[in-house]
C-alpha cells in the first residue's frame, strides 16, 4: 500500500505541472486569435473608409434603389470573367440555372455590360424558343429557332438585331448559348418563356444596374470585392475580386430612409495573413514540444515509481532475512539519486548485516579468547598463595602479567573493530604514487622478513591514485601479515600494481592453503583458511575491506594455482599522470 501511496503521490504532483505546461499553448492560441482580431478589425477599418465615400454617392442614386425594392426581382448572378460563347456550360455557376424543369432548364449570369442566357433542353423536339424579357406591354423578346439545321437568334422589338448563338447537341437534347448586351434589355420585368409555340416558364428577374456596377468597380480591386445591395439584402452590382476574407456592409441612407448596403470583402491583408500564419505555425510546435514534455514527464514518473516499488521490495525482502543474505539492490549502478538512495540504502544495510553478525560471534570469541588468559591468571593466583620459592613466585607472577597483557590485547582489538570504520571514513584523501609506495613498502618488507621470497610488479611510470597514504600503508600491512600467517617458510609472497586508466588495482599473492569453500573471508573474528578453527580475534581481512571501500575500491579474495590472491581492485586514478 504504501508503493501504491507513492505512486499515486508521484501522479498527482504531475498533474499541475502538466497542467501548466498546457496552459503554454493555450495562451498561444488566446493571444493568436487577439492578434487576428485586431488585425481584422483594422482591416474592417480600412474597408469601412473605402466602402463609405461608395455609400454617399450612392445616395444620390435613390431612383434606382426605389425602383429595385419595388420591382422585388432578384438579379442574375454576377461573374467576374466574360465566357465564351461555344455551348459548353462547364463554366457556369449552378447558381445561373433560374428555371430548371423536366423538359428545359434556363440559364442567365451577367459579367459587366453583357447578359449571358442559356437553354438546356432534354427534348429534341423543341425548336423553337421565344423568351420575352420586359415588364408588361414591352415588347423586347429574344427569339431561337433551329430550321434546317442551322440556328439563328435575334432581339426584336426598339433595339432589333441578330444575335451570335452556340448550339451543342447531346444524346438527351441540345444546348444554345448567347450574349446580349446590357443596354439593349430593360432593367428588370417578367421572364416568359415559349417553347414550341406554347407557354413553358414565367418568373421576375432583374440585372445588375449598370450606374450603380459602374460605380462599384471604380471602387473595387482585384483583392477587394464590392457589392451593391437591396433593401432586402438583393444583389444589384458586383465588382472586384473573390468574395472571402474581412466582410463589411454600409447602409445607403438618403432622406433617413435606408435605401441599400454597400458591401465590401477582402481576404487578409498579406503581410498579417503571413505574420498569423508563421505564429500558428510556431504554436502548433509548441504544442507538440509540451505535449513531448508531458508524455516524457509521463514515462519519467511511471519509470521512478517503478524503481522506488522495487527499491522498497528488495528492501523489504533484504530486512525479512534478518541479516543473513548477501546485501544487493538493482539500481546501486544508476548515477541519478535513486541510484545514490540505492547505494547508500545498500551500504547501510551491509553495515548493520556486519554489526549483527559481530553482536552474533563477539559472544564465542570473547569467551574463546578470554578463557585461556583468564584460566592462567586465576591458576597463578592460586599457585602464588602456597608458593614459597622466589624463582617460582617469579615465575608465576610473569605466567599472571602475560595473562593481563593477553585480555588488554583483546579488550583493544574488540575497541579498533568498534571505532576503526567511523575513523577510516572520516581520513582525508590526496594524490599518490601507488607504484612508488608499493616499492618502498617491499624493500621494508624484505628488510625484516628476509626468510620470505618478495616480489614486485609495478608499471614503470607513475600510478596517481585518490587515497589515503597512511590507511593505504595499514592496508598493505594487514595484507601483508595475513599473507605471512598463511606463507610456509621460504614461499613466494608477491606485490602487484596494475595500471587501467581510469582506475587502478592492487595485489597481494602468496602461497600457501586456499580458502575454505563458501567463506566470507572478510567478516570479523573469523579464519578462512583450511585447517583453521575459524574462532581466533581476527581483523586483518575485515580492515582490508574497510579501507578500501572507504577509497572507492573492493576488495575480493580467491583461489590462485599454488595460494591465495587478495585483489583491491578500483583505486580511482587522479588527474596528474
Amino acid at each position: 500500500m504504501a508503493a501504491i501511496r507513492l505512486r499515486h503521490s508521484l501522479w498527482v504532483k504531475l498533474i499541475p505541472i502538466g497542467l501548466a505546461l498546457a496552459l503554454l499553448p493555450w495562451l498561444g492560441w488566446q493571444a493568436l486569435n487577439t492578434l487576428s482580431t485586431v488585425a481584422r478589425d483594422a482591416q474592417a477599418q480600412s474597408l469601412r473608409a473605402l466602402g463609405g465615400g461608395l455609400a454617399r454617392q450612392l445616395s444620390a442614386e435613390s431612383a434606382r434603389f426605389t425602383r429595385a425594392n419595388a420591382e422585388g426581382a432578384a438579379p442574375v448572378p454576377s461573374i467576374g470573367f466574360a465566357l465564351e460563347i461555344d455551348g459548353f456550360l462547364e463554366e457556369w455557376p449552378a447558381s445561373a440555372r433560374l428555371y430548371q424543369s423536366a423538359a428545359f432548364d434556363w440559364l442567365a449570369v451577367q459579367h459587366g455590360n453583357q447578359v449571358y442566357m442559356a437553354i438546356e433542353t432534354r427534348s429534341p423536339a423543341l425548336n423553337r424558343w421565344q423568351i420575352s424579357l420586359g415588364p408588361p406591354g414591352d415588347d423586347s423578346q429574344i427569339r431561337v429557332q433551329t430550321t434546317k439545321g442551322r440556328t439563328q437568334a435575334e432581339l426584336v422589338g426598339v433595339f432589333a438585331r441578330r444575335l451570335a448563338v452556340a448550339r451543342w447537341d447531346w444524346p438527351d437534347g441540345y444546348r444554345l448559348e448567347f450574349a446580349v448586351p446590357l443596354a439593349l434589355l430593360p432593367p428588370s420585368g417578367l421572364v416568359q418563356i415559349d417553347a414550341g409555340g406554347q407557354p413553358a416558364a414565367r418568373f421576375p428577374v432583374s440585372w445588375h444596374d449598370p450606374v450603380l456596377l459602374s460605380a462599384a468597380a471604380l471602387v473595387a480591386s482585384p483583392s477587394t470585392q464590392v457589392s451593391v445591395l437591396d433593401a432586402q439584402g438583393r444583389r444589384l452590382a458586383r465588382a472586384g475580386g473573390p468574395a472571402n476574407g474581412v466582410r463589411v456592409r454600409l447602409p445607403v441612407v438618403a432622406a433617413n430612409q435606408t435605401l441599400g448596403f454597400v458591401e465590401l470583402e477582402s481576404p487578409l491583408d498579406p503581410f498579417f495573413a503571413r505574420s498569423l500564419s508563421q505564429i500558428d505555425t510556431l504554436i502548433i510546435q509548441l504544442s507538440v514540444v509540451v505535449l513531448v514534455i508531458v508524455l516524457g514527464l509521463l514515462g519519467l514518473m511511471t519509470g521512478l515509481s517503478r524503481r522506488i516499488r522495487r527499491l522498497q521490495r528488495e528492501l523489504t525482502l533484504q530486512l525479512g532475512d534478518k541479516g543473513t543474505a548477501a546485501v544487493s539492490f538493482s539500481d546501486t549502478q544508476r548515477p541519478d539519486e535513486i541510484g545514490q538512495l540505492a547505494r547508500d540504502m545498500q551500504r547501510l544495510l551491509g553495515d548493520l548485516t556486519r554489526y549483527n553478525r559481530f553482536l552474533v560471534r563477539i559472544p564465542r570469541t570473547l569467551r574463546h579468547e578470554l578463557a585461556n588468559p583468564m584460566s592462567t591468571i586465576q591458576s597463578s593466583i592460586e599457585l602464588l598463595e602456597d608458593e614459597q620459592d622466589p624463582a617460582q613466585q617469579t615465575r608465576l607472577r610473569d605466567a599472571a602479567l602475560r595473562g593481563i597483557a593477553r585480555l588488554n590485547s583483546t579488550l583493544n582489538r574488540i575497541t579498533e573493530a568498534a571505532n576503526l570504520e567511523e575513523s577510516v571514513r572520516q581520513d582525508p584523501k590526496t594524490l599518490l604514487d601507488l607504484g612508488q609506495l608499493a616499492r618502498r613498502y617491499l624493500e621494508v618488507c624484505r628488510q625484516q622478513h628476509p626468510d620470505f621470497e618478495w616480489r614486485l610488479t609495478v608499471p614503470p611510470d607513475p600510478v596517481m591514485v585518490i587515497a589515503n597514504d597512511l590507511r593505504v600503508e595499514q592496508l598493505l600491512d594487514k595484507a601483508i601479515d595475513n599473507a605471512r600467517s598463511f606463507t610456509p617458510a621460504g614461499g613466494i609472497i608477491q606485490l602487484l600494481v596494475q595500471d587501467h586508466l581510469l582506475s587502478a588495482d592492487l595485489e597481494v599473492r602468496n602461497q600457501g592453503p586456499s580458502i575454505a569453500a563458501g567463506a566470507d573471508p572478510f567478516q570479523m573474528f573469523i579464519g578462512t583458511r583450511s585447517g583453521t578453527d575459524g574462532t581466533h580475534l581476527g581483523l586483518g581481512l575485515y580492515v582490508v575491506q574497510l579501507i578500501a571501500n572507504a577509497m572507492g575500491a573492493r576488495a575480493y579474495l580467491r583461489n590462485v594455482d599454488g595460494g591465495v590472491s587478495l585483489l583491491i581492485e578500483g583505486f580511482q586514478v587522479g588527474l596528474e599522470r
